[in-house]
């Protein structure tokens, strides 16, 4: 699956062509030479935006219509050019879609990702036995390094909008999601907990009886 085919057609395939000969220029590049002129051509010839306008073409992929045009695009689009580009020039490589960032939220103690942080970046092949992660969008640190400093650089968030979000969850998990199977869960937890309860009062009442008869039994004083 990673080593498909582009867009076909001669048409598609001479865009693609005729960019990669700007980014190789001749040179023979390992992968990741390749990728860094790869995103540094696709940076330079396109800017970074929340929409889209795909310039008209008669028999040509839309992702590659997009590319030889000027126009600014959103991280699929850069993403997904990366790795038309890449496997045209014989490199494997594939879209990885996930989430850019996040909040730590230090109410409920979850880590929470929004639809904003929805993120399409790339990985090329290295020949031998790894995948190399690539951040083809303009504006964005590498990836590798932004998740390697993720540790460290996520603080709680104890905020109202933070206070406001465990509210909506804790709505999710015991209203909404509260299904059967929760209910059959809630029951157990409750029967072993009154079980417990019970043997605990149960023992200290055993154990009244004993206490007094040794009361009893000891020598009085005043």
């Amino acid at each position: 699956e990673t080593n498909m085919r582009g867009p076909l057609g001669p048409v598609n395939a001479a865009i693609l062509n005729r960019i990669n000969t700007e980014i190789i220029a001749g040179a023979v590049l390992t992968p990741t030479e390749y990728a860094h002129r790869a995103i540094a051509w696709l940076q330079a010839h396109h800017a970074y935006a929340l929409s889209v306008k795909l310039p008209p073409g008669d028999g040509q992929d839309a992702i590659v219509r997009w590319l030889a045009s000027n126009e600014p695009g959103f991280c699929e689009y850069f993403a997904a050019s990366f790795v038309l580009l890449a496997r045209a020039a014989d490199y494997p490589a594939r879209v990885v879609t996930g989430f850019h960032g996040g909040i730590w939220n230090g109410v409920e103690n979850y880590f929470m990702v929004r639809n904003s942080d929805a993120h399409a970046w790339a990985e090329i092949y290295d020949g031998t036995a790894s995948w190399l992660r690539m951040e083809p969008t303009p504006g964005l640190l590498r990836l590798s390094s932004t998740i390697a400093q993720a540790g460290s650089s996520f603080a709680p968030d104890r905020s109202w909008r933070a206070r406001l979000d465990s509210v909506r969850v804790l709505w999710y998990r015991r209203i909404v999601n509260f299904d059967s199977r929760a209910q059959v869960a809630m029951v157990e937890q409750v029967k072993f907990f009154t079980t417990e309860l019970g043997s605990a009062w149960l023992g200290q009442l055993a154990k009244y009886p004993q206490r007094l008869k040794t009361w009893w039994a000891q020598p009085w004083n005043l």
